[in-house]
Formats: C-alpha cells, structure tokens, sequence
C-alpha cells in the first residue's frame, strides 16, 4: 500500500495502521494473510510517500479475488485543532488476487444394454487438481451422439452440487433402456455448466464426459428343415428362414 502525503503539514505526524478489517473477503482465520500493524512517521512534506507492507500466504485453493484492508488510527500526534483539518481515509482497500485452477471432470462409462426395462448409469464428477473454497452448483445437459432420446436413453437436463473438496462425486444423471435389437454401440454426452458461481468461474474448467451403450442382443437366423418328394420334372425346395 502506498499512502501519498497531499499537502504540507507543520511539524510532521504520525499515522498508525493495522491490517484487516470486517468486511474483508480475506482473513486471518482463512491463513490469507499474516497480521500486522505499525505506524508510519510523515514529517509533512507535499508529496512525501510512506509504504505498508501486508504478507499474503500461498496456497493452493481456488476462490474469489479477495479484498484485504489497512484501518487507520486517530492517534496522530498533532495538536487538537489540526486534526480536524487534517484528512485521513478510514480504510484502505488492496486485493489478493487468486492464481490457482482446478477442473471438473465428468467420467466416461460404459453399460452393457439390457433386453428390456430401465437402468440407471452412475457418472463421476471429480474435482481436480485443487480444491474450491465454496460448492459447486451444476447444470447438466445431456445430448446424444447416435441414441436415441426414449427408446435408447432417458435423461436430458439436471443439477448437481459438488462440494468444492478433492475427490469424486457419483450421481445418477442418465438411464439406459434395454431392447432386443441388433445396433450398434450408442454414445451419450453428459456436459456442465457452472452455475451462481461468476467470482469463481473464470478459475475453473469443465471437461464433458459420456456414457457409452454396448449393445449385447445378437439375434439369428433360423433355417427350417425341409423334406421333399423325388419328381421326374424341375421343381424346387422351399427353405423358410426366420429372424
């Protein structure tokens, strides 16, 4: 912090300061930045400069941008008819300005098809490389590569609230529905969205994820039998073939 002197004060003052203040995004409890205080002697010229030096702590977890103030004391060592006279900010405002990420991965599944009814497909949502200091509220949107929306696969938009913590969260966003048919294998996308979250959303990415339907029916080909009576002029056998 730098506080400039504008104008001239006889005699020179003092200006005491403590670091913090209610209303601060940062604070102590949250080991953003070290305690300190002080008081910086002015001897009154226009223009004279004085520094405050506030420590921030490193750490690796994603949040806000956070506002860090210096109180100033009253104390300043002037005589009583100058003090009035003499303007000084209540508080100064500095920010600490968050330089970590992290990411959002949404899991790729695959499920065996069923022959009929429905089956739930659990995807996990695993926040990483590092933490978040607030939840993570979700907007699911689900879309298909090749299935088909009913008789494939049930499921198209949701919400989901991660904690914010290290670590991987299931959640039950699409359902698989069997049927006997012969196909190929169908692909779901499963995409986020970060909601309520704009102080926090430039800092983490979403990587989209998808649940892939192995298709297991394999029907046959079923060839009759035929018997057939010799003849003495051209004829045919007639063989039936079922699916």
């Amino acid at each position: 912090y730098i506080v400039t002197l504008q104008g001239n004060v006889q005699g020179g003052f003092q200006l005491p300061w403590s670091l913090g203040a209610s209303g601060d995004l940062a604070t102590l409890a949250d080991n953003d930045y070290i305690a300190s205080s002080g008081v910086l002697n002015f001897v009154g010229t226009q223009g004279e400069k004085q520094y405050i030096e506030a420590i921030t702590r490193q750490d690796q977890k994603v949040e806000r941008h956070e506002s860090l103030s210096v109180t100033t004391g009253t104390n300043l060592g002037v005589a009583p008819e100058m003090v009035s006279r003499l303007s000084v900010p209540a508080t100064l405002v500095g920010t600490i300005q968050n330089d970590d990420r992290t990411t959002i991965y949404i899991s790729e599944v695959s499920k065996t098809e069923l022959h009929s009814g429905s089956a739930a497909v659990a995807s996990g949502f695993t926040v990483w490389p590092n933490p978040v200091d607030t939840t993570l509220p979700l907007s699911l949107q689900v879309t298909s590569s090749n299935a088909t929306l009913g008789s494939d696969y049930s499921g198209t938009t949701s919400t989901l609230t991660l904690p914010g913590t290290i670590g991987t969260q299931s959640s039950n966003v699409v359902s698989i529905v069997g049927d006997n048919t012969l196909e190929t294998d169908e692909v779901v996308q499963i995409a986020a969205t970060l909601t309520d979250r704009s102080a926090w959303s430039s800092f983490i990415s979403v990587v989209s994820g998808k649940v892939t339907i192995v298709d297991d029916d394999g029907p046959t080909l079923a060839i009759s039998d035929v018997i057939a009576s010799e003849s003495n002029s051209a004829g045919y056998i007639e063989f039936q073939v079922q699916l």
